[in-house]
């Protein structure tokens, strides 16, 4: 039953009012009525000489008082076509309730159990209209970061990983119905039941950081072209940092590790030994520590591989680069000999015996001519290049 004023009590209010103790003498109880309820109601609407008039002023400007204190409209812009309808509706019936729930608060003295209730009714529809805002902020900024990691192929491989992927991908690209709770909470109705917005699960990108310690490490043992020893301590520092950079990243970067061929395009998962200890682990049978271990060690094995192989092309190299050298200097040496002059000889056929010769590998000449103290220089087309005294040369 509504905690109204008791019918005593207006009894004793009109008569107040026409005695003039509260209000000041009136000829009739309309006036009374009208100057009480602007005395209770200063700096709101002046009110009229209608009783009824005044009422609902004072009315009105409670109810303004009440829906100002609702969030302002949603911008639907940016929400997705499919979901617009949906949150119009909910918008709509809430502002409609809040509506209807202010017009009863006004039948109710201030303070009592039930105008206490309906103002508790009234905040929680305030509040689930500024908490759907919120959850469609949320829903926004996750399908912008979703899909561009989808679009940059960044969503590590691993199989759990891909059905929470490809669950999130259904939901941000609007292929389920959505349905708002009254509190404001988005859900998703997928084959599999209602899921709301908050209980989604999470996703995780390809361990990069994780993959640039291990690429390093498999550089450098080539680059260095020295095999390298298990025994060595060096390669023990190198196990131990990368098990701390696996472990570091959780079980999602090791799951990374194993599928998503981050380290030279090679996948783990495709390694029969990892393959199988994997499938124990899925079982129950190995922890995540004795998985992590199985991966480092099939990992500095590779390593290992590698500074074999890194050795084996610094040893061709060093090779290569001697016999190149034998093959310049012998190159060097052909190229000596054939721009060198023979000694001196006598020009055969030659009648004139004050005349001398010498000859390169090209066909030119020198000829030394003693009767004249010339030397004559021809080229190896038997061309005159050059004259010189003998006594210059």
């Amino acid at each position: 039953m509504r905690n109204r004023r008791s019918t005593a009590g207006n009894s004793r209010a009109l008569a107040q009012a026409q005695q003039g103790n509260i209000y000041g003498r009136f000829v009739d109880v309309g006036n009374a009525f009208n100057q009480g309820l602007a005395a209770s109601t200063q700096g709101g609407k002046a009110p009229t000489t209608n009783p009824v008039g005044s009422v609902k002023n004072n009315y009105e400007m409670q109810l303004e008082k009440y829906m100002a204190q609702l969030p302002a409209d949603m911008d639907l812009a940016a929400i997705p076509e499919a979901y617009k309808g949906n949150i119009q509706e909910f918008l709509m019936n809430q502002k409609g309730n809040y509506v209807e729930l202010g017009n009863m608060l006004s039948e109710y003295e201030v303070g009592t159990p039930d105008y206490l209730e309906i103002q508790s009714q009234m905040s929680g529809i305030s509040n689930s209209m500024k908490n759907l805002k919120k959850q469609f902020d949320i829903y926004g900024a996750n399908k912008k970061e979703l899909l561009k990691d989808i679009d940059e192929n960044r969503t590590s491989l691993s199989i759990e990983n891909q059905a929470n992927v490809n669950l999130l991908r259904g939901v941000y690209t609007e292929e389920y119905p959505m349905n708002i709770d009254e509190f404001g909470n988005i859900s998703f109705l997928g084959d599999d039941g209602e899921r709301k917005l908050n209980d989604m699960p999470g996703y995780e990108n390809k361990a990069f950081g994780v993959a640039t310690v291990m690429e390093k490490m498999a550089v450098d043992a080539y680059d260095k072209g020295v095999v390298i020893n298990e025994n060595d301590a060096k390669y023990n520092f190198d196990k131990q940092s990368l098990r701390n950079q696996i472990q570091n990243g959780g079980r999602n970067s090791l799951m990374s590790v194993i599928h998503d061929g981050i380290v030279g395009n090679f996948k783990m998962i495709d390694n029969p030994v990892v393959a199988e200890n994997l499938q124990k682990y899925r079982e129950g049978s190995l922890s995540i520590s004795g998985l992590t271990d199985v991966v480092v060690d099939t990992y500095m094995d590779a390593v290992v591989e590698n500074s074999v192989q890194g050795k084996a092309a610094k040893d061709k190299a060093a090779d290569e680069k001697f016999y190149r050298s034998i093959r310049e200097q012998k190159q060097s040496q052909k190229s000596l000999s054939q721009d060198k002059y023979s000694s001196l000889q006598r020009i055969p056929g030659d009648a004139n015996v004050g005349r001398m010769v010498q000859t390169k590998a090209d066909g030119s000449q020198k000829i030394y001519d003693y009767i004249t103290n010339k030397v004559y220089t021809y080229d190896s087309n038997n061309k005159l290049i050059d004259t010189q005294d003998i006594t210059t040369k």
